[in-house]
């Protein structure tokens, strides 16, 4: 992600001859999703037992095994079709996003734009 935006930041900047007045918008709204994700994914973690076991320590993950592994078992069985359909297409974003990674980082070793 950091090439992709470093690539995309670089060549605003040198089509404003050089001048960071469109970089700095770049990196604002950047930070502001930032932020608005991270308050989404608190807020959720307070209404979702699903979310907020992601904060367990070990010791609350032992004493709560039996609510995960329930909530594995109806996440796997009772949705299953649509759950592993949503899994498949977030896991390919994720690829998606790698390799657009790689071909920036290439295409920008290649041309001389990895400054």
């Amino acid at each position: 992600m950091n090439i992709i935006v470093n690539l995309v930041t670089g060549r605003i900047q040198d089509a404003d001859n050089d001048s960071y007045d469109r970089v700095v918008i770049v990196y604002v709204v950047l930070a502001g999703m930032s932020v608005v994700v991270s308050l989404a994914l608190i807020a959720l973690s307070l209404s979702s037992i699903d979310l907020k076991r992601l904060q367990w320590t070990r010791k609350q993950r032992l004493r709560n095994g039996q609510l995960i592994n329930e909530r594995k078992e109806r996440f796997t069985v009772e949705n299953g079709v649509q759950n592993r359909n949503l899994s498949v297409c977030c896991f390919g974003a994720f690829c998606t996003l790698v390799v657009g990674g790689w071909i920036a980082y290439i295409w920008g070793a290649a041309t001389g734009n990895n400054y």
